[in-house]
């Protein structure tokens, strides 16, 4: 799915195409950011073929599942929303995992970024935050010649009926969203969406054999430790909590 390439992806039963113009291949720790700097400099510039939307992201949820049990009631202070219905104060905007990315890309970044929970099954010691402001890809080695990815995007395009194939929904651990698995050349994919921002994980093997690539299994729970949302500055801004 990455590999060092770009693809314009295609996600079942969603209604919208996460656009290959904001997400970079970040599986080379060493060279992932030139890569996708350059990359996505190339594809900046080619026309794109329909109108790209930037989604409206629910901050609400997205700073209730920040803080968890910490959330508190309402701000008046939150921009744009009436007081009533304004986003809860945020106590915890960087979640642990969060706190050792680069900070200039996680402030960068304007959506909830996602990312495993510490102490989880997901190793998080080499991991890299590549942000593209409305879209991020967080490159995170397992095993040797195994790699997880977890991407967020906000910036769709509307896909024609017809155009997705339909795949099916699946539930899992810990998910209260709908996650679609497909099976992938070099490992699984799985994506869901969340706060208004579709998610997609990962998981890619070097060998095809790998016990952790023969089926999805490990796939779902990494997923399922994809619980620690972080709201950088941009993100802070964008929720009216900054």
């Amino acid at each position: 799915m990455f590999s060092g390439k770009f693809y314009l992806w295609r996600r079942a039963g969603m209604g919208a195409v996460l656009t290959s113009a904001v997400i970079g291949a970040v599986v080379g720790l060493a060279h992932a950011q030139d890569v996708a700097s350059s990359k996505a400099a190339q594809l900046k510039a080619a026309p794109s073929p329909r109108l790209q939307n930037t989604t409206q992201v629910d901050w609400s949820a997205a700073i209730r599942q920040a803080d968890g049990p910490h959330a508190q009631a309402p701000s008046p202070q939150a921009r744009g929303v009436a007081a009533e219905k304004a986003a809860p104060r945020l106590r915890q905007a960087i979640r642990p995992v969060a706190s050792r990315l680069s900070r200039d890309q996680v402030n960068r970044t304007r959506l909830p970024l996602l990312t495993p929970r510490e102490g989880g099954m997901v190793r998080t010691e080499r991991a890299r935050l590549v942000s593209f402001g409305d879209a991020y890809s967080l490159n995170l080695p397992q095993d040797k010649g195994v790699v997880l990815t977890v991407t967020g995007n906000r910036r769709m395009v509307q896909a024609k009926r017809g155009e997705i194939a339909r795949k099916p929904r699946l539930k899992l651990a810990n998910i209260p969203e709908d996650v679609h698995i497909t099976r992938l050349e070099d490992g699984w994919s799985a994506s869901f969406r969340r706060f208004g921002v579709l998610y997609t994980v990962d998981l890619l093997c070097d060998d095809a054999q790998d016990v952790k690539c023969l089926d999805d299994a490990y796939l779902r729970k990494a997923v399922a430790d994809m619980t620690d949302v972080s709201l950088g500055e941009e993100a802070q801004k964008e929720a009216g909590v900054a």
